[in-house]
């Protein structure tokens, strides 16, 4: 089973298993300073869970969902199809062009599941991003804790988080502008800019 397959499968339940730290939350967006009528991608966006943070940062900005499960992509539909400002995209990020430019890039939850973390990251920030835009990967958990999750309990192999440094070094290293980088017992995230 492909992780697309796993996410498929377990769309239904999805939002009912996992729980959202709203403090934490809160404190990551903050972070990345999310201003009035940013235009903003939600890269996994899943069954759309964190919408409901970003658009109350953003209440009157776009915000544009991107996921690669059919399923998750039609719950989200369904759940904010009353809202506006908000629409839903079936695509990879790794291998399909996602349209538009964005003030925001957000990964959250997503990053170790991608195959191509640098190349995707660069990509998004070269194609997807505003000039004076910021893209985040963020977890709302401490490295140890998702990386012991994931050896444990993952459906297929996924690569684990490396050390905030170290990551933040790689993308130096790729020609990307890391604005902060921070890890500790609770959340991880990067910020890079153009």
């Amino acid at each position: 089973m492909d992780y697309t397959q796993f996410l498929d499968s377990n769309s239904i339940n999805w939002d009912y298993t996992k729980i959202m730290d709203i403090c934490k939350i809160s404190y990551i967006l903050d972070r990345f300073s999310i201003k009035e009528n940013d235009k903003i991608l939600d890269v996994g966006t899943g069954t759309g869970m964190l919408i409901p943070f970003v658009h109350q940062h953003n209440p009157k900005g776009n915000i544009k969902g991107v996921d690669k499960s059919l399923n998750m992509i039609e719950i989200a539909k369904e759940k904010f199809k009353n809202v506006q400002n908000i629409e839903f995209q079936l695509a990879d990020v790794e291998s399909d062009d996602i349209k538009g430019t964005f003030d925001k890039i957000i990964l959250f939850s997503v990053f170790p599941l991608l195959k191509h973390k640098i190349s995707t990251t660069k990509k998004l920030i070269e194609n997807n991003l505003s000039d004076d835009g910021k893209l985040l990967i963020a977890h709302p958990e401490s490295r140890k804790s998702l990386n012991s999750y994931i050896g444990t309990n993952a459906p297929i192999y996924t690569p684990k988080l490396l050390d905030i440094y170290q990551q933040r070094n790689m993308f130096r290293q790729a020609g990307l502008y890391v604005e902060e980088a921070f890890e500790n017992d609770r959340i991880y995230y990067i910020i890079l800019h153009k």
